[in-house]
């Protein structure tokens, strides 16, 4: 399978486990820079394949891939932001130990750990940030090729000295595969 294929299963799963918290994708590290983004909407869990430490030389290409499932929560009339912290994330490990999520060539998850990731900045906003991390071994196979070639090269300018977020030009140059 794919790596998307286990991220969404992991997403679906353990959306289905916490219901009605919010559950979503991340394509990736979580920033603090992006506190400000998700804040608004905690608590929320994002999940992330966070690495693939390896991959199997042989013809198995079992990958080890490491996953992340970032909590994000903001206190409540009954419990303060760190104790929805560690009620969602009990609730987290619970739905990910041992967890293949159906996904074919993928074994249980493994090596479960908690981290809290809470900071001063995070006090500062009001939020208390942690995450469930764990190992998922995936065996790829070839089904995730098939992406269209790549044949055109888009890109955007940002022209002068002023960082203005405009766009003042852009290109587009046709790749030809032949020589």
């Amino acid at each position: 399978m794919s790596l998307l294929a286990l991220r969404t299963a992991a997403v679906n799963g353990i959306r289905s486990a916490l219901n009605p918290v919010k559950v979503d994708s991340h394509p990736g590290r979580f920033d603090l820079a992006e506190l400000g983004n998700y804040a608004t909407g905690a608590p929320v869990v994002l999940v992330a394949i966070t690495s693939v430490s390896s991959v199997a030389e042989d013809s198995t290409r079992q990958a080890d891939c490491q996953l992340a499932a970032y909590i994000l929560t903001r206190p409540d009339r009954e419990h303060r932001a760190d104790e929805r912290a560690l009620i969602i994330a009990s609730a987290v490990l619970a739905a990910v130990d041992g967890q293949a999520w159906g996904v074919d060539g993928a074994q249980g998850a493994r090596e479960l750990r908690w981290q809290n990731l809470y900071g001063t900045e995070d006090t500062n906003r009001g939020v208390h940030l942690s995450a469930v991390t764990w190992r998922q071994p995936l065996q790829l196979t070839d089904e995730a090729v098939g992406l269209p070639d790549f044949e055109l090269l888009a890109a955007q300018y940002n022209l002068g000295p002023d960082p203005d977020a405009q766009i003042e030009a852009e290109d587009h140059i046709p790749l030809n595969q032949e020589s």
